[in-house]
């Protein structure tokens, strides 16, 4: 029992993880931006969901400070199946970070999110 739940920690642990990046999945695409998230990663991440799941990642504003940190951002996205959303992001410090997902699971309780984690 106890390994049991020890691997079901482990499993929930990974798979809700808070990780900067671009995870794409044939059941999930998970995005999760930062401060430190540069310019350039952004960019590789919109050619990424467009090629692999045929999502429009759109960087409606961006600012950053002198050290290239991410100060504020706006994005949308359009999953092209119905699923699409916008949102905007003041980033204060290396805690605060901005995710959008869409999981392609039948029977799920939230296919698609965009927002501040």
């Amino acid at each position: 029992m106890k390994t049991i739940v020890l691997s079901l920690l482990t499993f929930f642990s990974v798979w809700f993880a808070e990780n900067d990046g671009l995870t794409i999945t044939n059941e999930r695409v998970n995005c999760t931006i930062s401060q430190a998230t540069t310019h350039e990663q952004l960019k590789q991440y919109k050619a990424e969901l467009i090629e692999k799941k045929n999502i429009q990642l759109e960087i409606k504003q961006i600012e950053v400070n002198q050290d290239g940190l991410i100060t504020n951002l706006s994005i949308s996205v359009d999953c092209r199946d119905g699923f699409k959303g916008s949102a905007r992001q003041s980033f204060k410090d290396e805690k605060t970070k901005m995710n959008f997902y869409r999981v392609y699971e039948k029977n799920t309780d939230s296919a698609f999110g965009i927002g501040k984690l």
